[in-house]
């Protein structure tokens, strides 16, 4: 079965002011496992769904606070973007997903009233919300390959704010929640990984996850597996199987949507679908 949690502040979740994504997997994600009977999954994210889905990763993977209950046993990122410390680090750009490319903490000043403000004319106001509407503009490759799916986004985007803007906008003005995330992804350990990057992706400020981002992330896996291969001993169970891919097809951020035609041939292949065929080729080694 396929389980999708909503972020806080999105959809009917209760907004959490100034959470920060490295407790997202204890404070949200253990009671919707312990609620369906999960013992084992794994786990895919989106742009800033990958942020998510490598704390979700980090806490039930191997060695992590939550793996002896409930094993993750992979993590399929696509389009990721990286923290601000490991960009800082590695002296990489760090404007992906930052939709005003600056960003600061005081969520309930009156100062931040510009920004609720500015989210309900996003998501409110007619011709102009929601911003999916757009989208086209951004990626029109992608919006003239699949107009169905620029349909679905509108309703998704709809139904994020049915109780309200203020979670979008809390979530967009909060650096600690979006950039500092408060955790390390070296620190990531599962058997099972998919890193699907576009190599045109991000060409506009706050359009996407710089592709420089996801081939970082591909090389630390590929620096976990070489070790995992090496290490004396080391069965099958143990070995890490990594699937890498670095699309360059005019969609961007947009490239490894799924599709419901020819027009995706490229990249038809779904993170999902990949995970589920890895799992089942290491369950029968």
């Amino acid at each position: 079965k396929g389980i999708a949690p909503t972020m806080p502040g999105s959809g009917y979740s209760d907004i959490q002011i100034d959470r920060r994504i490295v407790n997202y997997p204890k404070d949200d994600v253990l009671p919707i496992l312990k609620a369906e009977n999960v013992n084992e999954f794994f786990v895919d994210g989106f742009s800033l769904g990958t942020a998510h889905a490598l704390s979700i990763a980090r806490y039930f993977g191997v060695g992590g606070s939550g793996y002896d209950d409930h094993q993750c046993v992979g993590v399929g990122l696509n389009c990721p973007y990286l923290s601000t410390p490991i960009c800082a680090e590695f002296q990489m750009r760090c404007d992906a997903d930052d939709m005003w490319l600056v960003r600061h903490n005081d969520t309930q000043k009156w100062s931040a009233a510009w920004n609720y403000a500015l989210w309900d004319l996003l998501f409110y106001v007619p011709y102009i919300s929601p911003p999916a509407k757009f989208f086209g503009d951004v990626w029109p490759k992608w919006a003239q390959a699949c107009p169905e799916q620029v349909e679905q986004l509108i309703r998704d985007q709809t139904r994020t704010v049915v109780r309200g803007s203020q979670g979008q906008g809390c979530e967009a003005m909060h650096y600690t929640t979006q950039s500092m995330w408060g955790f390390d992804p070296r620190e990531v350990n599962v058997k099972n990984v998919c890193v699907w990057y576009a190599q045109d992706d991000c060409l506009s400020p706050g359009a996407g996850s710089p592709p420089e981002h996801g081939e970082w992330l591909a090389k630390m896996f590929q620096n976990k597996q070489e070790e995992a291969d090496g290490s004396s001993g080391a069965g099958e169970s143990q070995k890490v199987r990594l699937s890498i891919r670095a699309e360059n097809v005019g969609r961007g951020h947009m490239t490894y949507a799924p599709s419901k035609g020819a027009a995706y041939t490229v990249v038809e292949e779904t993170i999902p679908q990949t995970l589920l065929q890895m799992v089942k080729q290491t369950k029968e080694k």
